[in-house]
């Protein structure tokens, strides 16, 4: 069992770290065309909400979500804890995280979920 969760991970990232990771630089202002399809209009929007930036892909017919995680689960056809492994293992641990986070990177902190009975 790998010792990452959500809580975890959204402690290094953020959503935007997310999706320039993934997608690349964001704006809020304009579409984009999807990546998850072949998109001759642009369809794929950015938008804020409650603190969290969510997207929204108008030729979609559902979405499994719509934070940076479910970006990934939903590029790569995974379950949301394949993409936060995923996550982890391509920004965290290959050293690709934001410069600004790599000092947080080598503090430990304790991320354990308990478990309901």
């Amino acid at each position: 069992m790998r010792n990452v969760n959500e809580t975890r991970l959204k402690f290094y990232l953020s959503d935007h770290d997310i999706y320039e990771y993934y997608f690349g630089r964001i704006s809020f202002e304009r579409k984009f065309r999807s990546p998850f399809r072949r998109d001759p209009v642009p369809s794929l929007s950015f938008y804020k909400s409650k603190d969290v930036i969510r997207w929204r892909d108008f030729g979609l017919p559902e979405q499994k979500g719509s934070d940076g995680i479910a970006f990934v689960q939903h590029l790569f056809d995974i379950s949301r804890d394949d993409a936060i492994y995923l996550i982890w293992d391509e920004i965290i641990e290959d050293n690709n995280i934001p410069k600004r986070l790599k000092a947080l990177k080598s503090t430990s902190y304790n991320f354990t979920v308990e478990e309901k009975s």
